[in-house]
């Protein structure tokens, strides 16, 4: 199921950027006859971590593709979740507690910037 979701993400946005409204099924086609292709395929069959990492990555450049069409926030939202996802699947146990620890010290420092800025109108104070 990931597999099919990750290859169908890019197959749209590959369509998605084709200028030409013609040619944009046969791009999906394309991407998605690759995604059916035996070096994808492969690891399909086999219930391991490089089997979704090949989706993942199909994953990645979708949202990639979708930044440059319309940049947004949850476009940038995509692009930073799906490879962190991806990196995670590759980890061993151990470092992925030492992962989620590192992520979860930058959110919070990054929540206590933007208050930060908030309360004081955007503005740096330098009180050293």
């Amino acid at each position: 199921m990931v597999s099919i979701a990750c290859w169908l993400a890019l197959a749209a946005a590959v369509a998605w950027n084709v200028r030409r409204s013609g040619m944009r099924p046969v791009a999906f086609s394309l991407v998605l006859l690759f995604s059916l292709s035996v070096w994808i395929t492969q690891w399909d069959s086999l219930i391991l971590s490089e089997s979704l990492a090949v989706s993942l990555a199909a994953a990645a450049l979708a949202a990639w593709l979708a930044l440059v069409r319309a940049p947004s926030p949850w476009t940038i939202t995509g692009v930073f979740t799906v490879p962190f996802v991806l990196v995670w699947t590759a980890l061993p146990g151990r470092r992925r507690g030492r992962v989620a620890l590192a992520v979860g010290l930058l959110a919070r420092t990054s929540a206590q910037q933007r208050g930060q800025r908030r309360l004081t109108g955007g503005a740096h104070h330098d009180l050293g």
